[in-house]
């Protein structure tokens, strides 16, 4: 069944998973599509991968902001199915989506795909019907009928592929690091970026160079984080910077976290 919620619906649907995670991120205040089925499978791939934590990078989406984003305006996403996640170890390492694609198969996710040239993020659906096991480094299409043959996993290579995810090779950015570019950056193997969004209290603190680094690392595939430089000494201090950098993240998605640096 497919549940509609109130923009400001804070109810925990599971033990690990509440209505907010699922909210469109297009900044509007209208309700949210999310799908029993999705949930209780999410739980159960939290239990079969021993997780610290899945963070829902895209749950539900509102028709437009499906196709902002690339997609049709009618897919999983816009019907409540569907979720976009990393799923981090008990170490805090995001889990390689090798692995994650393939857990996701056992426990009968009907949309399943790797969706970033890391292997940290995995989109998962319930649809009905045909199955949809995708890569989007490779293709918008059906890759393969078997994650375990197409990423050559085993059971006894299941704690090697958890790590995988462990070692790559990231970028920190500011408007101190001047024009940008981004073709060349992937060129030159960087798997992420870090992108800071701005420091201090004060709202025209926004980094100036933030946007166009966003838009343009996603224009070439790179998976974004992003950082606040803190001046604050004292908790109103810390929680004025919060509010304004959450203002800045405003529509935005990011594979990696977003970080205070104190």
């Amino acid at each position: 069944m497919t549940r509609t919620y109130r923009n400001d619906d804070n109810t925990k649907l599971s033990e690990h998973f509440n209505v907010q995670e699922f909210r469109c991120k297009c900044g509007q205040s209208h309700d949210i599509l999310i799908s029993d089925e999705l949930v209780s499978k999410l739980e159960t791939l939290f239990t079969a991968l021993d997780c610290s934590s899945i963070v829902i990078n895209s749950g539900y989406r509102c028709a437009a902001h499906d196709r902002a984003v690339g997609g049709t305006g009618t897919g999983q996403h816009v019907n409540g199915n569907a979720a976009d996640v990393i799923c981090y170890g008990q170490d805090g390492q995001p889990i390689s989506s090798k692995l994650v694609c393939c857990k996701a198969q056992d426990i009968g996710f009907g949309g399943i795909a790797n969706i970033t040239v890391a292997y940290t993020s995995t989109h998962l659906d319930v649809r009905c019907g045909s199955k949809w096991y995708g890569n989007e480094v490779v293709s918008n299409h059906t890759v393969t009928d078997d994650f375990y043959k197409y990423y050559a996993i085993t059971p006894t290579a299941e704690v090697d592929q958890k790590q995988e995810g462990n070692s790559m090779k990231g970028i920190d950015v500011s408007r101190h690091n001047g024009a940008i570019n981004w073709q060349r950056v992937k060129e030159a193997g960087i798997q992420f970026a870090l992108l800071r969004a701005g420091f201090g209290n004060l709202a025209s603190q926004k980094d100036t160079t933030f946007e166009e680094n966003y838009a343009e690392a996603k224009a070439v595939g790179i998976p974004v984080g992003a950082y606040w430089y803190s001046y604050a000494t004292t908790v109103e201090e810390a929680r004025q910077e919060a509010e304004i950098c959450v203002s800045v993240l405003q529509g935005k998605q990011f594979e990696f976290p977003i970080y205070f640096d104190t």
